[in-house]
Order: C-alpha cells, then sequence, then structure tokens
C-alpha cells in the first residue's frame, strides 16, 4: 500500500493506528471496562474494520482507505457488523425462558424482508465464487446487517407475546449463525459484547 505522499505504510503501523482508534470509540461507549478488554475488543474491530473495508471493494475499483471512517460504528463498516452481531447475542442472552421454536409463519413485513435476505446467504457465497469478486458477499452482509437493524427497532423481541417471542427469538438465532458464518468467510472475529 502507499500512502498519497508516496511512501509505504506499513501494515503493522496501520493495524495500531486502527486499534488506537477502535479503544476511543470503546472507552466512550463503556468507561468502565477493564483494560484488558478494551485492548482485546480493540484488536478485534481494528482487524475486522480493515478486512471489511478491503473486501467490500471490487477487485475492479479503486479504494482510498479512511481509517476513521473504516472504524466507525455506522454505515457500511466492519465494526457495524460485528456492532449488530453483538446485538442480537445480546438479546439471545437476555432470553430468560429460554423457550425458541421454529416457526414457518412470520406475520410482520419486517420478518419476511429478513427472512428473504437471510435465504440469500449461501447463493451469494456461490455468485461471489463465481466472478471471483467477495465484495458480492461482503456487501450482502451488510445489505442482511442493516436489515437486521431494522428489525431490531422496529419489531419486539423479547416484549412479544409467548408464541411469537419463541418464533422472533429462533429468527434471532439463525440471523447470528448466518452473520457468525459470513464474518467468518471474511476472516473477521465476531465480539459477544460491544
Amino acid at each position: 500500500m502507499k500512502s498519497r505522499e508516496g511512501t509505504t505504510v506499513d501494515a503493522d503501523t496501520l493495524l495500531e493506528s486502527l486499534e488506537n482508534l477502535a479503544q476511543k470509540e470503546i472507552l466512550q461507549r463503556d468507561k468502565k471496562l477493564l483494560k484488558r478488554e478494551v485492548v482485546k475488543r480493540s484488536k478485534k474491530l481494528a482487524r475486522g474494520a480493515l478486512m471489511y473495508y478491503l473486501v467490500q471493494t471490487s477487485p475492479q475499483s479503486e479504494m482510498v482507505f479512511n481509517a476513521k471512517e473504516s472504524i466507525s460504528f455506522q454505515g457500511k463498516t466492519g465494526p457495524y457488523l460485528l456492532y449488530t452481531y453483538a446485538r442480537f447475542k445480546n438479546i439471545l442472552r437476555k432470553n430468560v425462558s429460554g423457550k425458541i421454536r421454529q416457526s414457518t409463519s412470520y406475520d410482520w413485513e419486517q420478518e419476511k424482508h429478513l427472512l428473504v435476505l437471510m435465504a440469500e446467504f449461501y447463493p451469494m457465497i456461490e455468485k461471489s465464487v463465481l466472478h471471483y469478486n467477495i465484495s458480492v458477499f461482503a456487501n450482502y452482509l451488510y445489505t442482511l446487517s442493516k436489515a437486521a437493524t431494522e428489525y431490531y427497532h422496529t419489531t419486539p423481541i423479547l416484549t412479544a407475546p409467548p408464541h411469537e417471542r419463541g418464533a422472533r427469538l429462533h429468527l434471532v438465532s439463525v440471523l447470528c449463525t448466518l452473520l457468525h458464518k459470513g464474518l467468518h468467510l471474511l476472516t473477521i472475529d465476531t465480539l459477544e459484547h460491544m
């Protein structure tokens, strides 16, 4: 990689600067977090930010890397995907009833939209492979995460009536599995807490 000035950018230095930016973001969200946990999370966030930034761009396109933009928890970034995963894992942890039931009927439009997107998971992998273009799958994961976030904001899950709660928790469980697998395919380690 080259910077605009034409000097070589060292990968270790780049990751270190991303880790510093990630630490600031983490500490803004939780000032009471232990130092070792901040360091652990910042390493995963920095690597995830860099990896996603690199793979979201089509191989035929030019890319200008923006460190601050790449570490953002909003928008088309690795931390956004990691945050979405952690948010839904947190819902599963909060499920005190322990009941998750499979369902074949989902009535909310957001659920139907999310199910359609989830069904595209393996076809998107295949499309990426056939076209030698990982950005197809990386961008799909962003679209899935964005739809999941909309679902989170519009659909009661833990406070839903019992007959709906179990089915929605099952949907969340499958979503977490897909996000985990998808991030793993992009060589991004997930975080259970953000």
